[in-house]
């Protein structure tokens, strides 16, 4: 939700669409500046807002700038300093979790922040041109995703390259960082699934476990599933046999009970793309019943569902947010029905 004019105006907005949960940004996500700290009004005017409105919980994304994976000091330094102060302001402000792209390793290149920045860009251009390039990716079951990433979804330490090894080294001793100077905080830092674009770290589950492994207090980490992302990075949930599937790997190298945030999306790109494009819930190549089994699932019952689907009107003038948590609803009540 959009903060413009105050964090505050976040709640009215979102519970005017019918959310009962919410996602901000604590500062500018496309700017490494960073604002004046937190004066006690805003925060007041915040925790006033979120108990009229009774919005909960609420969790923070990270800005976009942030790659603790970068082979550069210097990104990585700002990285984890913009990290730290976005961490300070979310428990300032008592909001739960922050979520954050774990990072690209860009190949080991050392790039100054600016052509850094650039340089991800450009990465993402060329995911993009290789999808168009190719007509498209090959619709591939779970099973061929799953010979690209190894029999263990990745796991097995042998088979991560040494550039994504690396990259995951530079992530853990980042958080131990940022974990260092937020001592005794309780806002939980979040490690969002990504499609893997470029060389982007967490796009299987393997991953994001390789990482968790390697940080001290751990405990304080949890994760963030994004259903565009896992998609466009092969895990097939549109069927109930490939559902399971997907939570079992899930369970297995990362751990249900860590998931603490679902953001909830479907694709404008084929399974197994690696580009990722966020579409309108039933609207794009995931469909209606792959979003079915993610509602209906016990095991997600006290996790917020977070949608990241495009912003606007339709045609008749309604809004989209609406929309789209509509047809989430009706996901969840026709599956009780038929019970």
């Amino acid at each position: 939700m959009s903060v413009a004019g105050g964090l505050e105006r976040a709640f009215d907005a979102g519970a005017a669409v019918g959310c009962d949960c919410l996602q901000i940004f604590v500062r500018n996500q496309r700017q490494w500046q960073a604002p004046s700290p937190l004066t006690d009004e805003q925060i007041r005017r915040f925790g006033e807002a979120r108990s009229v409105t009774g919005l909960t919980p609420v969790v923070a994304h990270a800005s976009y700038l942030l790659n603790l994976a970068s082979p550069s000091d210097a990104t990585r330094a700002m990285s984890v300093s913009a990290m730290t102060d976005e961490l300070t302001r979310c428990e300032a402000l008592g909001v739960e979790a922050l979520v954050f792209h774990p990072g690209a390793h860009l190949n080991g290149e050392d790039r100054s922040p600016n052509i850094e920045d650039r340089n991800r860009s450009r990465e993402r251009e060329r995911a993009d041109h290789q999808y168009h390039d190719r007509g498209g990716a090959e619709e591939l079951s779970i099973d061929d995703c799953r010979l690209s990433i190894g029999s263990s979804g990745g796991h097995d330490k042998r088979t991560i390259d040494k550039a994504t090894l690396a990259g995951i080294e530079r992530i853990a001793g980042s958080l131990d960082e940022v974990h260092r100077r937020c001592a005794g905080y309780s806002t939980m830092i979040l490690l969002e699934t990504t499609a893997g674009q470029g060389t982007a770290i967490g796009w299987h589950f393997g991953q994001l476990a390789d990482i968790l492994d390697r940080v001290r207090d751990s405990d304080r980490l949890g994760v963030c599933l994004d259903t565009c992302h896992l998609f466009a990075a092969c895990y097939d949930f549109r069927s109930a046999e490939g559902y399971a599937a997907m939570i079992d790997e899930l369970d297995r190298t990362v751990g249900v009970s860590r998931v603490r945030c679902i953001h909830t999306n479907d694709s404008k790109k084929d399974l197994g793309s690696r580009v990722d494009r966020h579409e309108h819930i039933g609207k794009g190549k995931i469909g209606k019943a792959g979003f079915a089994y993610f509602v209906n699932d016990p095991r997600f019952l006290d996790v917020p569902f977070i949608l990241e689907t495009p912003k606007g009107v339709d045609g008749r003038g309604r809004d989209l947010d609406r929309l789209n948590l509509q047809q989430l609803h009706r996901l969840k009540n026709s599956h009780k029905r038929k019970k």
